[in-house]
């Protein structure tokens, strides 16, 4: 997958976008059970939360990569 810039889409445009959603006035409520993410090559990555969370796959719709 590519954005319209043509860069590919990879798992450091994802973690950029998380880390900076963490950050956001907006955001950081709602990625707050998240401790983390791992990255695990360039198209596979690993959301890591403090506790169980059943919402884990809807919070996650809320992740709209940006190019990096």
């Amino acid at each position: 997958m590519k954005f319209h810039s043509g860069n590919e889409l990879t798992t450091a445009d994802v973690k950029f976008t998380f880390d900076r959603l963490k950050q956001s006035q907006d955001f950081k409520a709602i990625f707050k059970p998240f401790s983390g993410i791992n990255i695990i090559d360039d198209y596979t990555f690993e959301l890591v939360t403090s506790e169980p969370y059943p919402l884990l796959l809807n919070t996650a719709t809320y992740i709209f990569p940006f190019d990096s």
